[in-house]
Parts: structure tokens; sequence; C-alpha cells
């Protein structure tokens, strides 16, 4: 039986995958999205759905042989190796060729971390942050604009200044409002989240079919991604928080997801909830295994 590893193959989180299932005993296919249509491709077959096929070299892997998909895509992937095109055609293609995978991963009948038909509400901001209040959820208050007028009075009377970031799914650095983007909006700008700033600390909580993970993080700066040093540490969390993180990752379709919390003085308030987290720097830090529940996950749904 045979684990995919599906998009960026040279993603930490996902050369970290193939190797943890490697060590589980499985054979391993990684499919690099750049050479879709080169090293490998597939095909269906539509008289007998959902099967169908992978070719890669003179490897050959019916769907039904799959055990599982783990699938982590690079933000803006490559031409294929040895093709010149220019920038309106490499733009073609690679629209082409997610598509083409997105099908592929939604036809799949095996487990996938995750289908892009999962957690579609990280795609708008707004709509993942309503959602996620109606699931019950404690969520900082927050605004979209990009009107001057508006941000300003939102920040009125506020002890401190709150952060903003992008309003799509695209990966951001989140930072605290300041007046050099009071001039960019006064000037023209695109919509921004603004929202209230929590103190405390950050605790990003994996959930996979059912278990969930938490890891607190300690850092220098606003968003410890980018500021500063950090550590990390396994972090308990309330049987609420667990129940409400794990039914909004089954709800959403998601097999493994990433919460990101703010921890203020045993108050939890959700930020986001990420539907392909990296898990690299929480699993390496701590031990924590997520990968390896991943796995446990395709093994239980086969």
């Amino acid at each position: 039986m045979t684990i995919c590893v599906v998009g960026d193959t040279q993603d930490l989180s996902s050369v970290y995958f193939g190797w943890a299932a490697r060590r589980a005993g499985h054979r391993v296919l990684e499919l690099d999205e750049e050479q879709l249509g080169s090293t490998w491709s597939f095909a269906f077959d539509d008289r007998a759905a959902p099967a169908g096929v992978i070719e890669f070299g003179r490897r050959r892997v019916d769907f039904a042989d799959l055990v599982g998909v783990f699938a982590r895509f690079a933000p803006e992937p490559g031409p294929p190796p040895e093709v010149e095109l220019d920038s309106g055609a490499l733009e073609r293609l690679c629209a082409e060729r997610r598509a083409g995978l997105h099908e592929l991963l939604d036809k799949l009948p095996c487990p996938v971390a995750n289908r892009p038909s999962a957690g579609r509400s990280n795609g708008s901001k707004p709509l993942q942050m309503a959602m996620l209040e109606a699931a019950g959820f404690r969520m900082p208050a927050w605004l979209v604009s990009n009107e001057r007028e508006q941000v300003a009075a939102f920040v009125e009377g506020l002890d401190e200044p709150p952060i903003y970031k992008a309003v799509c799914g695209l990966r951001s650095r989140v930072r605290r409002l300041d007046d050099e983007l009071l001039r960019r909006m006064k000037a023209g700008t695109s919509p921004v989240l603004v929202q209230v700033y929590v103190p405390g600390i950050d605790v990003r909580v994996h959930v996979t079919a059912g278990r969930c993970l938490a890891t607190a993080v300690h850092g220098d700066g606003v968003d410890y991604r980018f500021d500063g040093s950090r550590s990390y540490r396994p972090y308990d969390v309330p049987a609420l928080i667990a129940r409400l993180c794990c039914a909004v990752a089954e709800r959403e379709g998601l097999l493994l997801a990433g919460f990101d919390f703010r921890v203020c003085e045993q108050e939890w308030f959700c930020l986001e909830v990420n539907p392909m987290p990296s898990f690299i720097p929480y699993q390496w830090a701590t031990g924590q295994p997520v990968a390896e529940s991943v796995l446990e996950a395709f093994a239980q749904a086969g």
C-alpha cells in the first residue's frame, strides 16, 4: 500500500511526513506539482468512478492501492523543468495544473489531508471568523475596512493599538496598526482586517481525526513567526476548546487542521484555523506526533 505526498515536496512538512510514512513501513510516492505532466501523470476511469491510476516513471499505482495522501502546495509553483514560458503562458499553465490537482485530490477514494474542498472558509478571513464565532469560539472584536474614519473610530478607546492582517487566506504578517497604515488608507488601499490586540500567549492546536495536540509559543513580537526569538512547549487544551476544534475540523472536512489562539488569563480567544498548517516547528520543538497522528488517521480510515 502506498502513501502520496503531493504539491511542494521540498516543503519541510512534506519532507518530514514522507520520512515518517517510510519509517512506519509505507511506500511513499512524492508527486511534485511542478513535475505534473513531465515525470508523473494521472487518469480517471469515468466508467468506474472513483477508479483511476497515477503513473510515475515506470511505476503505476491504482487509486485503490492508496492508503492516504498528504497535500501541501507552494504559493507560486514554477514551470516544469527545462520548459521556458512567457509570463502569460506560465500563469495559464499553473492555473490549469492546479485545477487538475484539485480535481485529483477531490476524487481520490482514500483519506486526504486535506482536500481542496475542505476548509474553504479560509479563503475569506471575515467569513471564517464569523463561522468560528457561530461555532462557539470567543473572538476578539474585529473590523474589515479600508476607510480611515471607520478604523479610527474602531481604535478609539482601546488600551493598546490593534493588530491588522490580510483579509484573504494567503499567509501574511500580523502587524500593529500604525500611522503608516492610516496614511495608506487615506491615499486609497484595499481592505484589511483590524482586530483588538489580545495580550497573552499564542497557542497552536493541531487537530487530527478527533485528537488535539496543543503547543504554547512564547515570542518576542506581535507575530512570532517573523518577530525575534520564540520558544515552544506542550500545552493543555480545555475540554470545551478541544470539542469545538474537533467539531469545526470535522464540519469543514479537515483531516488535519491548525487552530490559532491567544490565551489571556485562562480565556481562549480564537484567531483563525489553517487548513494546510505547517506543523514542523511545533513537532520538532515539543516532540508532539502531528505527522504520526495523520498516519494513524489514514490507517483507521482504511
